[in-house]
């Protein structure tokens, strides 16, 4: 090697697996040979780990720590080894910065499917089959089942939802009323209609937790309401 310049490039070359076979394996018999080599060598392989973990700061600030005569001697050319990983580096820095703001805001993102789209295809008549009940029930029983067949009346309609939302709201909640599981049901339904993503997630991880007749479906539904599309 002529001069300490090209020997360093040729140690930068090596160790990013630039160098030829044949180069390589006569620049490896020629470290064999030479203790002070593998010492440069091992030095600037140490400086390219600490560049890659710790980035370039990193490496300016160990080298700069050194009294200068050692640095301005022996380590200022290595600013070139950094120089070379820099651009590729800020580049993917720049890019995965840029995708962590957009997910954290929600920029550029949007859902794949509108909460309409969701309801006209999740919404089925015959999920809902309310018998009404004979024999020995209560009148409370009764009034429950026809203010259900009532709601999911009102549901394929285009009667605004709010209404439909308290009173699904209110027999989902009723423990031993029959048919608890459709009014659940109905009532994501309801918040989709009404463009209440937020409480119609919700409703539908309840369901899914429940493990009732509705999980699959619940499960199904959910997944397409958090599916996004870029811009």
């Amino acid at each position: 090697m002529d001069t300490y310049n090209e020997l360093q490039d040729t140690i930068d070359r090596y160790i990013m697996n630039e160098l030829s076979v044949e180069a390589r394996a006569a620049f490896e018999q020629q470290m064999a040979g030479d203790p002070e080599l593998r010492r440069e060598v091992a030095v600037t392989r140490l400086i390219e780990s600490v560049f890659r973990h710790k980035g370039e700061r990193a490496v300016y600030d160990a080298l700069k720590a050194m009294p200068e005569a050692v640095f301005n001697k022996q380590y200022a050319p290595r600013r070139r080894f950094a120089a070379r990983f820099t651009p590729t580096i800020r580049m993917y820095a720049a890019a995965a910065a840029v995708a962590i703001v957009l997910l954290l805001f929600g920029i550029g993102t949007r859902p794949l499917y509108s909460s309409g789209e969701l309801f006209d295809t999740a919404f089925v008549a015959d999920d809902f089959e309310i018998t009404p009940s004979r024999g020995e029930v209560t009148a409370e029983e009764r009034y429950y089942e026809a203010q259900l067949s009532c709601a999911l009346t009102r549901l394929a309609s285009d009667e605004p939802s709010a209404p439909l939302i308290r009173m699904l709201s209110a027999l989902s909640a009723t423990s031993d009323f029959a048919y608890r599981e459709e009014a659940a049901w109905g009532l994501a339904l309801a918040c989709l209609k009404d463009n209440r993503r937020s409480k119609a997630e919700k409703i539908l991880s309840e369901i899914i937790a429940d493990e009732g007749a509705f999980a699959g479906k619940a499960e199904e539904l959910l997944a397409k309401l958090n599916r996004k599309r870029w811009f």
